[in-house]
């Protein structure tokens, strides 16, 4: 890393240096995959190439060799622009994406317009469902759903706040605990776990069929199976999906994404950046 400064402002220069592989054993071409780090190892999970992927791959840093894993469990179906966020030192969540193209209703290459091609996005499946991937076992398991949740999304962002390393006790009848967490407290009443927080996405409007972008802020209780959809204030950012997010100081911060056409200032598109706190 370099630093240097001019009379304006300090530009900080990184290097970016290429991985030489010990191995030719890699996963093939994609894009809209998700990936985690967990346990000093990246986890590739899905995405979208010659087809749609639900493929396991592991690439250990030390090492440098990628590994295909083979998993066991009820595991998530083909998908890509999904979320897969890492849980403590062991575990990953995978949250929504979207399943592959219909078909068009006739294989002929002239009868298959504009029109069609739209149809077949609108078409394609999105999902909310939520799976858990245990690193050390390789096993899958399909989270239960004890609430109202999001509806299916691709190309929203997932991060993940860990649970405080002290639980303060109230006391009460049944002797429950009660986290005092400063970004979420009074949020939820357990959160021994964690909490996922899902923002934004492209999702299917069931009225209408088609799809619509979305600023909702959701939490997904990892202790209790509970979602919800939380309140924030402030100045909210726009209904967006394809953006990046990060959790840091007890804020959130979200930076890109696309937003609805008629809204996007073409001298700010390539500026996008928020900071939104969840207190």
């Amino acid at each position: 890393m370099d630093t240097s400064e001019d009379s304006n402002h300090i530009v900080t220069e990184y290097e970016w240096r290429k991985i030489d592989l010990r191995s030719l054993l890699i996963p093939s071409m994609r894009c809209h995959s998700a990936a985690a780090l967990v346990g000093g190892n990246i986890w590739l999970i899905g995405g979208r190439g010659v087809g749609q992927f639900n493929e396991v791959w592991c690439f250990s840093l030390q090492e440098r060799m990628w590994e295909r894993i083979t998993y066991t469990g009820e595991y998530p179906s083909p998908r890509d622009g999904h979320t897969a966020t890492g849980i403590g030192n062991n575990e990953i969540i995978v949250f929504g994406g979207q399943g592959l193209c219909k078909p068009p209703e006739s294989d002929r290459a002239d009868r298959y317009s504009e029109n069609q091609k739209i149809k077949a996005l609108f078409q394609r499946e999105v999902y909310n469902d939520l799976y858990l991937f245990q690193c050390d076992t390789k096993r899958w398991s399909l989270l239960v759903r004890k609430s109202r949740c999001p509806t299916g999304r691709r190309g929203h962002s997932t991060i993940f706040i860990p649970p405080p390393p002290e639980q303060v006790r109230v006391p009460s009848r049944h002797q429950k605990a009660r986290v005092n967490f400063k970004p979420v407290e009074g949020l939820l009443e357990s959160n021994t776990k964690g909490l996922l927080v899902v923002y934004g996405g492209a999702c299917i409007e069931s009225a209408w069929g088609m799809e619509q972008l979305s600023n909702e802020l959701w939490v997904y209780n990892v202790s209790t199976c509970i979602w919800t959809l939380q309140k924030s204030r402030g100045a909210h950012p726009p209904p967006m999906y394809e953006h990046a997010a990060v959790y840091t100081n007890e804020q959130i911060i979200i930076s890109g994404g696309i937003i609805a056409p008629h809204r996007v200032d073409p001298e700010e598109s390539t500026k996008r950046v928020g900071k939104y706190s969840i207190a």
